[in-house]
Formats: C-alpha cells, sequence, structure tokens
C-alpha cells in the first residue's frame, strides 16, 4: 500500500530516542523537505541532519539538506 500511495514513513530522533509515530511525507523527499515538515522554523535553522536507515551509508550518517530519504529512515535534524 506504501508504494502505490507515493508516501513515505519518516520517523523523528532527539538525542536518541525515536519517535514512535512517523510523519508522512512524499516519496523522494529531502532531510530539508522532512524539515519543513516538523516546522517551517525547524527547516530554516536546520543545518545538516544524521539519518539511521537505507538511505545512509552507515548509521547516524552526517548528511545535508538536499539528501533525499528512504521510507522508514529515522533522521535527526541538527539546528544552527
Amino acid at each position: 500500500i506504501w508504494e502505490m500511495s507515493g508516501l513515505m514513513r519518516i520517523y523523528s530522533r532527539v538525542n536518541g530516542k525515536v519517535d514512535e509515530k512517523p510523519f508522512i511525507v512524499p516519496r523522494s523527499s529531502t532531510a530539508e523537505e522532512f524539515a519543513r515538515t516538523i516546522h517551517n522554523a525547524v527547516a530554516s535553522r536546520m543545518q545538516k541532519a544524521k539519518v539511521w536507515g537505507s538511505s545512509a551509508k552507515f548509521p547516524g550518517q552526517l548528511v545535508g539538506r538536499d539528501h533525499v530519504l528512504h521510507d522508514c529512515d529515522q533522521v535527526e535534524v541538527l539546528e544552527k
């Protein structure tokens, strides 16, 4: 169903704890678009992000704003 819907689930991560309820975003969303889903102010202050999941080369990879996320990734937004 998720593949046909064109949506994916992204879990936020804060201080090592993963939120149980995912954010629902369009497929091929970037880290910046995910941050904007949380709040516009978060996206404007975002500097980088840490990613755990299939889009990362290794757990906790530091990525830029334009990194494309995959379904069920966990993302920690790092602000200025």
